[in-house]
């Protein structure tokens, strides 16, 4: 029972977790939109003239309330004389992860999880220490 107690709780903060990036991206893309068309000097009444759409339109989109796909966002980047871009970047738990492995030179289930300071990440990376991970 246990271990299926386990699993759920797993799955369920995997779940949690899947959300958070999803909304995070949402506004992180939203946010990275409406400075482009600050920095371009374009209201979005004229965002909506170049695209064919109503202010309506594009206030729902700047603002979440609407799915921004990834043709409209690159829509909207022309339409700003822009080429958009995709950047992933490691999460900063598995960075964590890493650092643990190189420092203690052993996999993370065998670690506490809380012995990871932010000023030992620091240092680790500051001094050049790379990771290989094991074949």
């Amino acid at each position: 029972m246990t271990m299926t107690t386990n699993a759920n709780s797993r799955r369920r903060g995997e779940a949690y977790e899947r959300l958070v990036r999803q909304e995070e991206l949402i506004l992180d893309v939203t946010e990275r939109l409406t400075e482009a068309l600050q920095e371009a000097g374009v209201t979005k009444a004229e965002l909506a003239r170049r695209l064919g759409r109503t202010p309506g339109f594009v206030s729902q989109l700047l603002g979440g309330g609407r799915n921004l796909t990834l043709r409209t966002i690159s829509d909207i980047a022309v339409a700003l004389s822009l080429r958009p871009g995709l950047e992933l970047r490691v999460y900063r738990a598995r960075v964590v992860d890493t650092v643990q492995e190189m420092r203690l030179g052993q996999p993370r289930s065998k670690l506490d999880a809380g012995r990871v300071h932010v000023e030992e990440l620091t240092d680790i990376l500051a001094s050049g220490v790379r990771y290989q991970a094991a074949a």
